[in-house]
């Protein structure tokens, strides 16, 4: 079955039981290294949009726990077999094989508990949360083998990492994948552990049922609509509401996660370049900003503080659109060796994933260049890369609500806070350990992590104190631990972009004032700004859900970042001690 596991990977782009891929490495940014990780949740496969990823997350967290119904029934777990045996049944009968109806209902409520154990072993305690706010190990791959081995009752697992590679990478030769020499890249060690003994006492028949059902389960909505409608009914009755969508919206939503880059060719003809430049222009006064406030640091020492406005004055930013996407010819070999056809959308997809795990893969011996981006110039984001000491800025965002709003106040307080968040990422909790080349290793000074530290733990304290709307007459609290980069982000992301503004208006002059709100101050209009970004209602479920990501729920990211922010209290005349204007306020950027 590791074979097995391996080709999933190799064809279909899924993860199960454990997480593959490439990455650019921790000590030097400009190679890439083999990746291990907690496998993902998404579907391999493409035409479910974010609010469906947000189902299937709902979905997921009910299949794995009980849900009684008045008389003590698991209400999951009958949908869950009923769902399972109706698949299974329909694959055999194509085949016209004979079966047992109680061997297809024992196979369903084996996949079913396979599904709560594994979801078990991914939210405990050692393991859950995300990978974006850990630094991973690196190790040898007989390192990475001997925790798995030593975690099985007969200290030799079924779970063997060599074999998995070795199939993974088979059409590569030419890779020369050597685990003398390759380190791997751990992220959530303790996962390991948790699965290989878990994966131990499993027979391989139920192990491989599992495995072929995942692919069963993720080809499903893309064969034929008896097979899409069964998926879609089945998840209204463990979740309540799902929205269908129409085929030409799967249509798009598929093109669109297969082949991003031949969308973003067509946009990188169309964008306006004055647009791109303004943005690359408050970029340049962010920037300043940020770096006047490191210089004014009592708490970090001389030496951190030049090399932390050198990472700063290092920083590549990509915006808009890649530059190679401009080249025409570049673009088209992209897609020479895929294979399209009209009449064959299945067949369309898989060579699509093919070609995406071939540079996956390929990628693992190619020298990276920080000066080019590969981007999504269609995604309605920013985001910063630790590994490049890069920003990148999206032709995508560069839209109503986040930018063009009229006046720079506004702008300023929308996609400018976006883009002082992004550059502060740089120096949160986990981006501070990596350089201006995108390495990691100890460049600040022990006394600087020490007081940095000590600053941090009260943004922690304060997220995960802050008093949140009863959920079913139970408590729910904010993870401090969990927010704590994505907090600092927005607390720096505010206070850069707002002095950067400022900068702003003393070299171009003040703006007029708008119609019908000329009794705000242009600051005003810049919080404003800020906070109707994040305007959002959320119900029960949907909070829930929110707490279990890496940022803070969006009114909770309004209120928590103005509370703390001296500058908004001034211009709003807040009273002190007031609940917009609390005695205490955590600080990092300020002396």
């Amino acid at each position: 079955w590791v074979e097995t596991l391996a080709r999933t990977r190799r064809y279909m782009a899924m993860n199960l039981f454990i997480g593959a891929s490439v990455m650019p490495s921790i000590a030097n940014s400009t190679l890439n290294q083999l990746v291990l990780s907690t496998p993902d949740d998404d579907d391999a496969l493409p035409g479910w949009n974010w609010e469906r990823r947000k189902f299937y997350s709902e979905l997921k967290k009910k299949l794995s726990q009980d849900e009684e119904d008045g008389e003590g029934n698991d209400v999951t777990a009958i949908a869950w077999v009923k769902y399972g045996s109706r698949i299974i049944s329909y694959l055999i009968e194509e085949t016209g094989d004979e079966f047992e109806e109680s061997d297809v209902l024992a196979a369903s409520d084996t996949i079913l508990h396979m599904i709560r154990n594994i979801s078990a072993i991914q939210e405990s305690e050692n393991v859950t949360g995300s990978i974006l706010n850990e630094v991973p190990a690196e190790m040898n791959l007989v390192d990475v083998q001997t925790i798995i081995d030593e975690a099985s009752a007969s200290g030799d697992s079924k779970l063997k990492l060599e074999s998995y590679f070795d199939v993974l990478f088979s059409e590569f030769p030419e890779l020369e994948l050597n685990f003398t020499y390759d380190k791997l890249l751990v992220y959530k060690k303790p996962y390991f552990a948790l699965i290989a003994e878990y994966l131990e006492n499993l027979d391989d028949t139920d192990i491989n049922l599992f495995i072929w059902w995942n692919v069963v389960y993720t080809l499903a909505s893309h064969t034929n609509e008896d097979l899409k409608l069964t998926k879609e009914n089945f998840i209204r009755k463990i979740i309540g509401d799902f929205p269908t969508e129409t085929r030409s919206s799967v249509c798009m939503q598929t093109v669109y996660s297969l082949m991003s880059q031949a969308l973003g060719f067509f946009i990188s003809q169309k964008v306006e370049e004055t647009r791109i430049n303004k943005v690359h222009s408050m970029i340049h006064d962010i920037r300043q900003a940020f770096i006047s406030y490191i210089s004014k640091l009592s708490w970090m020492d001389g030496k951190t503080k030049t090399a932390s406005i050198d990472k700063l004055n290092n920083f590549n930013v990509f915006v808009g659109t890649p530059e190679w996407m401009k080249n025409r010819t570049e673009f088209e070999e992209l897609y020479v060796n895929v294979t399209l056809a009209e009449d064959d959308h299945f067949h369309n997809i898989v060579n699509l994933l093919d070609a995406i795990m071939v540079a996956t893969l390929e990628s693992l011996r190619i020298t990276n260049d920080h000066s080019t981006s590969e981007f999504d110039p269609l995604d309605i984001n920013a985001y910063y890369d630790p590994s490049s000491n890069s920003i990148t800025v999206p032709y995508g965002i560069l839209q109503f609500p986040f930018y063009n709003l009229g006046i720079e106040a506004l702008n300023y307080g929308a996609i400018g806070t976006v883009l002082g968040h992004e550059m502060t990422h740089g120096f949160d909790n986990t981006g501070r350990k990596f350089d201006k080349y995108g390495n990691v290793h100890p460049w600040w000074s022990n006394s600087s992590v020490a007081k940095y530290t000590n600053r941090t733990t009260c943004f922690e304290s304060e997220y995960s104190d802050f008093a949140l709307p009863h959920v079913n007459t139970s408590i729910v609290k904010i993870d401090g631990k969990l927010t704590l980069g994505e907090n600092l982000a927005d607390d720096g992301g505010l206070k850069f972009a707002l002095n950067a503004y400022q900068s702003h208006v003393n070299t171009h002059g003040h703006e007029p004032k708008l119609p019908g709100l000329q009794s705000f101050t242009h600051d005003q209009l810049f919080f404003l700004s800020f906070a109707n970004l994040w305007c959002s209602e959320y119900s029960v479920s949907a909070l829930l859900q929110a707490l279990e990501d890496e940022h803070s729920p969006d009114f909770v990211r309004v209120l928590v970042v103005l509370q703390n922010s001296p500058e908004f209290s001034e211009a709003f005349s807040c009273p002190k001690g007031s609940y917009m204007n609390p005695h205490h306020k955590c600080k990092l950027w300020t002396r």
